[in-house]
Order: C-alpha cells, then structure tokens, then sequence
C-alpha cells in the first residue's frame, strides 16, 4: 500500500519505500476520511456523503454518493471506517450508510439502524469483517457517550451493557485480525475482551489518560498505541514495551504484524515467529536448535562440528526418528525471516540434515518450494516494486493476487519473469501488457490529433 499524506485539496501517493507514485486533486471540501480497500483501491469520503475511488496509479475510478436525496440536508457524514471490501460510515443523525461492494460497476449503499440520538452519541466506531460474525454479516461496534457498546448488523443494534465493566465512556476500540478480541481504551485503561463479550482476556493501565492518537492490533497478541512522543506496545499477559519517536506515525495493521510510517520511512514490527523462536532456543531436547547451533559451530571451523555433517552413528541415532522434523523446522525458519543473509544460514542447516535421509524426496521439495517463496519475496522488497511482505502475508494474499498487484503498477515485465518462475498465469499477463500497451497507444494517437 502506498503512503498517503494531503494538503489543500492535493493527495500524494508514496510506496514503503518512499518512491512517489502518483499524485489526487479534488474538488470537494471536507474530506472525513480515505483508506485502502483489499483490491488496492483508494477511498476518499467527503462530509456530503460523496465517495471518490482511485487505483493505485491515481487514476479515477468511480464516484458514488453515501447519503441520497431521501435524505434532509443537513445530515452529513461524520466519521467513517474503511475495510477489506467496503466501508462504514457514521452520520450526524447517528444513522450508519454501509457500503460493502465498492470494487463494484455500481455500489450499493444500505442503511443500519442504531437507535442513538443526539442524546445518546457514538464516539467510538470499529468493524467486525463477515468472516468472524456469526451472522455472516457486517457488525459494527459503537462506543456510546454514556459508557456502552453497540453491536449493530442488518437487523438492528444489540446493547452489550457493558456500563458496570468498564469505568468510563470507550474512547478508542480495535479488533484483533483473527476477529476474536476486542481492545477498548477507556480513562488510560486498555481492556481486552473477547468480540462476543463473555471474556475479559486482560486489563492493563497504562496510566496515561488522555486519548491515543491511534490504536491497532500488531499480530494476533499484542495492542499498539501511539501518543505524541512514543508508542506502547502491550502483550497477553500485560508485559509492554516502549518506543520513543519524534515524528507523527501512521499505524496499519497486518495478519502477522504491524506497520510503522513515518516521514523517515516505513518499519514493521512483529513478534519473533515461532519458527526462529523454536531455533534460536537452545537445549538437548530441541533438535533444530541443535542442527543449527553446529552449522555455526562448523562456519567457525569447530572440531565438535565433526559429528554434525558427518555419518557418525551417534548422530545418526540422535536424528533418524526426527531428522524430517529437523530440517522442516529450519526450513520454516528461513522462510519467516527477513534478513537474507539469515536465511541462508538457516538452509544451510537444513541442508545439512539432508545427509541422514535415506529418501530426501519430501525434503527436496520443501527445500525448493521455500526458496522460490524467498526469491521472489526478496525481489519485491527492494526499493521497486517495494512490495514488502512477510510470508504468511504472501501466502494469505495468493500468487494470483500478487501479480494483480504487480499489474496494477504496470510492472508488466517483472509480473511475466515471477509467473514464469513460479509457473502460473504465463498468458494473463502477457494479454494485460497488450492491452495496456493499445490503450496507450490511442490514446497518443487520438490526442495528437486533437492537438
């Protein structure tokens, strides 16, 4: 996704790398709100319920209107949220206008009951995508001025009553990626719940009272939330850690981590995946670990790495009921890491296990499975195309919608060498090449001869 920052009516869009991509000028007024939706298209929501769309290129898409004539005059958009496929948007008559097919020709707005007022306010708005709904359906959680929570679908909203729980009005609210937790900030206390309301996973103080400037989930595990001058990052079981920064910083959340922007650039942050974890914790009952340890011991021209790389019968033993196990482990290792270097340390381990299999088919084809995956992964985390993605993102995203997104950026020849490589979808990419290229061509010729 690109970096996005505004400025009298101009949006310029900047890749992770800092490269500019294109640059949205507008003529409306009172822009509520923009984000990414899953397809790469950007939101742009004005105060009169208009919604511009952008692809990644700024190139207009299409517009559509969020509030109708039906409606009087003076109802505007306040507030929105913007989600995978579509997007929420809060109104000044309390009333939510949902919008959750706008990769669609034609959009269509529907409107959600919530029963507020002007007595009874939202100040706090989050969504809970389809998928994690037991209706199948769009919930939207509403943070009341008199200290509740709303839970509204189609059907209506549902009061949670949470009044006696919390100590004060929610502030700021996020949903964990897996949808199961919700994080509520409240009177500088951060309560977990989960999204169903019949657990309390964990209370934490963090004895700062005034509201974050952002809140979001980093992975499954652990809530982000930026003041000022720092950010706080707290755990399960209430450890924290904290971060000093002097500049702004822009928080997106991701399945397996979360990433930091700034005007210095873009930072990911993440717990150590549990495969590096696994190998870098070292003791007689850990195998990987040990396969690993005297790989290095070996760099380091170590006699005790004799009995590593070698037929001894000890090791062998050590290893014959649980070398597949080993080599898998240092396998996954390589492929959740994002240092190159570290990556070949970790196949080189796993090569090294390959010399007591007797039958290395299955370990041949993991091997080399996970060193395409890498080889592509860390070309498109160079300074272009700058599609940084941590593996589980890759793989949750699919190859296909990989090159859609390479295509979108007109990286035709570099969506043709990765599909040749992985060997899918050869065809698709050399027709959209084409076809852009007979775009572009009439258009120089129809606007020649205009001039």
């Amino acid at each position: 996704m690109g970096l996005k920052c505004f400025a009298e009516n101009n949006l310029l869009l900047y890749t992770s790398a800092g490269e500019p991509l294109a640059t949205v000028t507008w003529n409306e007024s009172c822009l509520v709100g923009m984000g990414w939706v899953e397809e790469e298209l950007l939101l742009l929501v004005f105060e009169d319920g208009v919604v511009f769309i952008y692809d990644v290129l700024g190139n207009f898409v299409r517009s559509f209107l969020l509030l109708t004539s039906k409606f009087p005059l003076e109802e505007t958009i306040i507030q929105v949220y913007i989600w995978g496929s579509g997007l929420v948007a809060l109104t000044s008559t309390m009333g939510l206008q949902v919008c959750d097919t706008v990769h669609a020709f034609s959009p269509a707005v529907y409107t959600m009951p919530t029963g507020l007022s002007d007595e009874r306010l939202a100040i706090s708005m989050v969504i809970l995508k389809p998928c994690f709904s037991s209706s199948g359906l769009v919930e939207v959680f509403l943070g009341t001025a008199d200290g509740s929570i709303l839970v509204v679908d189609v059907n209506g909203p549902d009061d949670q009553l949470v009044h006696g729980r919390l100590p004060a009005p929610v502030t700021s609210m996020a949903i964990a990626p897996n949808g199961r937790f919700l994080a509520c900030f409240t009177l500088g206390l951060i309560t977990v719940v989960s999204t169903s309301f019949t657990t309390k996973v964990l209370e934490f103080d963090t004895l700062v009272v005034s509201t974050p400037l952002d809140m979001q989930w980093c992975g499954e595990d652990s809530v982000l939330l930026n003041w000022k001058d720092c950010l706080l990052m707290v755990g399960p079981y209430g450890h924290w850690l904290k971060f000093k920064y002097r500049t702004p910083l822009f928080l997106i959340p991701e399945v397996d981590c979360c990433r930091i922007i700034s005007d210095q650039g873009c930072e990911l942050l993440q717990r150590v995946p549990g495969p590096i974890a696994l190998i870098h914790r070292l003791s007689a009952g850990n195998p990987p670990a040990m396969l690993y340890k005297s790989i290095e011991i070996y760099k380091d021209a170590d006699a005790k790495a004799d009995n590593v790389c070698s037929k001894d019968p000890t090791r062998q033993v050590f290893l014959s009921a649980k070398v597949l196990h080993v080599i898998q482990a240092n396998i996954a290792a390589a492929a959740v890491e994002l240092t190159i270097v570290q990556q070949k340390c970790y196949l080189h381990a796993a090569a090294c296990g390959k010399a007591f299999i007797k039958v290395p088919t299955a370990y041949t084809e993991e091997f080399v499975a996970a060193a395409r995956k890498l080889r592509v992964l860390n070309h498109l985390r160079r300074r272009v195309p700058a599609l940084c993605l941590t593996t589980t993102q890759y793989d949750r995203l699919t190859t296909n919608v990989l090159l859609d997104r390479l295509l979108a950026r007109n990286y035709h020849s570099l969506a043709l060498r990765v599909s040749e490589y992985l060997g899918v979808q050869r065809e698709r990419v050399i027709i959209h090449w084409a076809c852009v290229k007979l775009r572009s061509s009439s258009t120089q010729k129809f606007g020649g001869a205009n001039e």
